[in-house]
């Protein structure tokens, strides 16, 4: 398989898990029909679901202008690579 297409497809199911956990975690009667207490949520889940699908996203962005990224430390270089390329203006 394509690996943009593999990296989006990733992104997409990061996506779809944390839109999930947060309606679990937001409506009451949802925890009741799974078997949760009224006093559990998942944000902090959906908090890392939420990175994991800007990460895959930043990475097919890179892998999609040709930009190697090794799989050691890939998170960093991820990061510092995309950073690079998409520089951020903070005025």
């Amino acid at each position: 398989m394509d690996l943009k297409v593999e990296l989006i497809g990733r992104a997409e199911n990061e996506i779809s898990a944390a839109q999930a956990l947060k309606k679990i975690s937001d409506e009451p009667e949802l925890k009741v029909d799974f078997g949760f207490s009224a006093d559990t949520s998942f944000y902090s889940n959906v908090i890392n679901h939420s990175y994991y699908a800007i990460f895959y996203s930043a990475k097919a962005y890179l892998v999609f202008r040709g930009i190697e990224v090794s799989e050691q430390g890939q998170h960093q270089q991820v990061y510092f690579k995309f950073k690079k390329r998409i520089p951020l203006v903070l005025d």
